[in-house]
């Protein structure tokens, strides 16, 4: 839900004191191998993002942040009769602001743009869903984290969670923070690994002919949930002080396509390996 959180806070912490502006960037690319759902189809997925924002200082203690997000799921093998979409899609504004305040890093952000499967224009899938976060520091070894998700076409429109990173030790690090909980370790300057789970969540407004197309004309506009879970490990290498590359696989155990407003939902009946590649960089 407040994805990179931790890693972006930090980032806009060192920003605010030093009064300069930063940048943050990062792309991951994803294929999962095929996965039995119910209604007896097969699935696979190749799912792509891309995520580029600047903060720049606007006081003592704050800053503005504003950058733009796209990102898309692509389903093969999707037979028309089952209701599915083939894909996927997001591009969003980013407009946030992050503010310290008495040992908190408080940051809200807005995402306005299009959520949809984007075989048509339709203007009924723009939305604006928003976080709330904070982030509190004990110290360097120790942040709580708690927000909120606020997406009104969602299913459950208000998302809370909570979360805490714990560095207790030299080269273990507990990262329980959504939507990427997970366990790493420091192997040297240039290189760790780490094991955790991956929550997948998205809104997406159908275009208005998507259910005459697929024999089920409630769909059409129709509004879906789709979530995804995921369990792995990966490598993450250190390039040099701005980039990082990481390299994971696992078991995608979980994918729902739920249009709650039509209680239509179809769920997968087994998981499927996914291989991924995620390229972050910093400066």
């Amino acid at each position: 839900m407040i994805k990179h959180f931790i890693a972006i806070t930090l980032l806009c912490l060192s920003s605010i004191r030093a009064a300069e502006i930063t940048y943050e960037a990062n792309a991951d690319s994803s294929f999962v191998g095929d996965t039995h759902m119910q209604k007896s189809c097969v699935l696979s997925e190749q799912s792509d993002q891309a995520h580029f924002a600047i903060s720049k200082p606007i006081g003592v203690d704050s800053l503005f942040r504003i950058g733009t997000d796209w990102q898309r799921y692509s389903f093969s093998s999707v037979p028309g009769s089952v209701g599915l979409p083939n894909t996927l899609q997001s591009l969003n504004l980013i407009v946030g602001f992050d503010a310290q305040l008495r040992g908190w890093l408080v940051r809200m952000e807005l995402q306005p743009g299009f959520y949809g499967n984007f075989q048509q224009a339709n203007t009924h899938g723009f939305n604006i869903p928003f976080i709330l976060g904070g982030m509190y520091l004990v110290n360097s070894d120790l942040q709580w984290v708690t927000g909120v998700s606020v997406n009104v076409a969602r299913y459950l429109p208000v998302l809370p969670a909570a979360g805490v990173r714990w560095k207790f030790s030299k080269d273990w690090v507990f990262n329980a923070v959504l939507p990427r909980p997970r366990l790493e370790y420091t192997f040297n300057q240039s290189a760790a690994f780490y094991a955790g789970s991956d929550f997948k969540l998205g809104t997406y407004r159908m275009d208005a002919h998507f259910g005459q197309d697929h024999g089920n004309p409630n769909l059409n506009n129709a509004v879906l949930d789709y979530t995804e879970i995921r369990v792995g490990g990966g490598a993450e290498i250190k390039v040099n002080h701005s980039v990082k590359i990481e390299l994971e696989t696992g078991c995608m155990l979980y994918r729902q396509f739920d249009f709650y407003r039509s209680n239509q939902y179809v769920g997968n009946t087994g998981g499927a390996p996914y291989g991924q590649i995620v390229v972050n960089c910093s400066f």
